[in-house]
């Protein structure tokens, strides 16, 4: 029995590559037993397949029918890449097929409707987990897997797997080399470690089993915190080498108005020119640099309000959008009686929901991250990690905890997503 778990990223977690090594193994002669996989990828589902509870209460189940690989139905199964794939690979779930495939769309949180255990409580049943991932800066699937026991395959392309492969410890987890042009050879390892695994003793696997156990242990934080303090060390000795960087480096000048003698040689200077706001508008720049606005429909339909193909043209940067309005604009919003209305409102809602930080309770939480996903005009982050991170900290802001995001400001951004309808990123 074989997994595939974690976010919905069909590239970047490798769950294309993983459908053609499956679709390789169903019609290999060298396979002995019929492989069962298991892709718990959580999905916009309908809850359990109808039907499904009552069979398998009774134990009766009819002769397995094509193309049924769902435990809980989709919203939109046409456009759903995993059963795109399956289709595609002619992975039919047919009596005659070695390999049979069931997707699990949803997550594993002890109430499901059908297997009503948690993530880890199944995790240990299966034999191998397979994480083929294209980008992940770290990949927590596979160690979770070790933590259990369950030997695990990752690629060069996961920070785990680069890490591991610096230790020389690699029973319990196969590190396959990927990169942008080797997917065939990539496939070709996850059937070569598969058909190798079907074929081990159990001795052999119960010794595989202890070897991922030992080896997750050397990921725990107490023996990882001493890298972070080098880390910190190192970073500080850079900084003290390039110190006359700083030595000299003059704070913008805030200008207002300047009055000088004339002359014919320039004298250069650095300003700052702030955006003045009238008052009555102020709450647009309190709104603006407030991630608040973008999941308040309220505020982000008040920004698009005030100029359409500006904030098209802004990417939706709100703190863009403002410091290209001209005068004649903000007196326009001034006078606009509606806009002002729904600005009121909007502030009033934004207001009641900051005041509730007053009432916050237990420690302060650094939460520290590579990248977070806050809004596409803040590029700081470029796959699941960062929009995962962002997650957490809108959840935070939201039950009130006191939590600080810490990641690192990077001039540009890399992930592009496409989301259905419904939510879901699809490639």
């Amino acid at each position: 029995m074989l997994i595939n778990s974690g976010r919905y990223e069909f590239r970047n977690k490798g769950i294309d590559l993983f459908l053609d090594a499956l679709a390789n193994l169903n019609h290999n002669e060298k396979l002995t037993y019929p492989v069962v996989a298991f892709i718990t990828i959580p999905a916009h589902h309908s809850g359990p397949v109808p039907g499904l509870i009552e069979k398998i209460e009774s134990g009766v189940f009819d002769a397995a029918e094509d193309q049924h690989y769902l435990t809980h139905g989709l919203f939109e199964p046409d456009y759903d890449p995993i059963l795109k794939g399956l289709k595609e690979n002619r992975l039919f779930n047919s009596l005659s097929d070695q390999v049979k495939v069931i997707f699990v769309p949803s997550y594993l949180n002890g109430n499901d409707g059908v297997f009503d255990l948690c993530y880890y409580d199944l995790l240990p049943g299966f034999d191998l987990s397979v994480f083929p991932s294209y980008y992940e800066p770290w990949g927590y699937t596979p160690l979770e897997s070790l933590v259990f026991g369950v030997p695990t395959v990752t690629t060069t392309l996961a920070g785990f797997g680069l890490w591991v492969r610096s230790l020389n410890m690699d029973a319990g987890i196969t590190v396959i080399d990927r990169n942008d042009d080797n997917n065939e050879s990539v496939v070709a390892a996850m059937v070569s470690v598969i058909l190798s695994y079907e074929k081990m003793s159990e001795s052999r696997r119960a010794e595989l089993s202890a070897s991922a156990i030992l080896l997750a242990r050397t990921a725990l934080w107490s023996n990882l915190l001493i890298h972070y303090k080098n880390a910190y060390s190192l970073a500080l000795e850079k900084v003290a080498d390039r110190s006359d960087l700083f030595r000299d480096k003059r704070q913008a000048e805030t200008v207002i108005s300047a009055n000088g003698k004339k002359t014919s040689h320039p004298e250069w200077r650095k300003i700052l020119i702030r955006h003045t706001f009238p008052d009555s508008l102020s709450g647009l720049l309190t709104l603006s640099r407030n991630i608040y606005w973008c999941w308040n429909s309220d505020a982000t339909d008040l920004f698009r309000m005030i100029a359409p193909e500006l904030w098209e043209f802004s990417d939706h940067n709100p703190i863009a959008l403002l410091e290209s309005l001209s005068f004649s604009q903000l007196q326009a919003l001034e006078k606009n009686a509606d806009f002002m209305s729904r600005l009121k409102e909007v502030m009033e809602h934004f207001d009641s929901y900051m005041a509730k930080s007053a009432e916050r309770e237990g420690p302060k939480i650094a939460y520290f991250s590579m990248e977070f996903g806050l809004h596409e005009s803040v590029q700081i982050y470029s796959g699941g990690l960062g929009v995962l991170a962002g997650d957490y900290l809108k959840e935070a802001s939201d039950s009130n905890a006191d939590m600080i995001g810490i990641g690192l400001l990077y001039r540009y951004g890399y992930f592009q997503q496409t989301l259905s309808p419904y939510g879901e990123q699809v490639p």
